[in-house]
């Protein structure tokens, strides 16, 4: 478990919420379980897009495929 926030913000100060990771054996390799606690209504909507994206780029990585460029990061280029 670590403690997330942002520096600066109101709604989600540091430490003010935290991210519970659990990975857990299975058969076909490993199943990653991400809780995010403490996490303000006014965060939820933005952080679930930004974990399913994450998420996402980590799935293809763990198959040891390329994710390719982050288009969410500016000095991708995308």
């Amino acid at each position: 478990m670590v403690s997330w926030g942002v520096a600066g913000s109101a709604d989600m100060p540091p430490g003010a919420t935290r991210v519970e990771f659990t990975l857990t054996p299975t058969s076909s390799g490993t199943h990653l379980r991400l809780v995010h606690r403490d996490l303000p209504a006014s965060q939820a909507p933005m952080h679930a897009t930004g974990w399913k994206h994450f998420l996402d780029r980590l799935a293809v990585a763990a198959t040891a495929a390329e994710p390719g460029p982050d288009p969410w990061d500016p000095a991708s280029g995308l």
